[in-house]
Formats: structure tokens, sequence, C-alpha cells
């Protein structure tokens, strides 16, 4: 438990917090196009070695069409 906060997984606004989320995981990176936060739950997809999120990759894969 954190000294600071008071809690199991430290929100943002602690100090002591390291991107993990009680809803999505640990942080795994950030969307190559949005910068959206990618976390170990969510869904990632990758074009030419680069993570994007989901809508971000659906848009990229429309432009390609």
């Amino acid at each position: 438990m954190c000294g600071v906060c008071g809690k199991y997984i430290c929100p943002p606004p602690c100090p002591f917090h390291n991107g993990e989320s009680a809803e999505r995981g640990r942080k795994r990176g950030e969307c190559y196009a949005c910068g959206e936060s990618l976390c170990e739950y969510d869904e990632i997809r990758f074009s030419y070695g680069k993570p994007y999120c989901v809508d971000c990759f659906e848009k990229l894969s429309e432009k390609e069409e």
C-alpha cells in the first residue's frame, strides 16, 4: 500500500504512480498516431512495427484502401 495516497495501485495524481491502471493493466506504450496510452489489456495493432490503438488503426486502414 502506498504511503502517500493509501491505495494499492496509485492513481495518476500520486507522485508514485507508475502508469498502471486497475482496469487496463500496466502501460505498454503509446499509440503512434494519437499518443494515447496502450496498456496490457488493450487491443494493440501494429503497422510497420509501430503500435496503434484500435481507433487509429482503423482510420489508417481506411486511408490505405
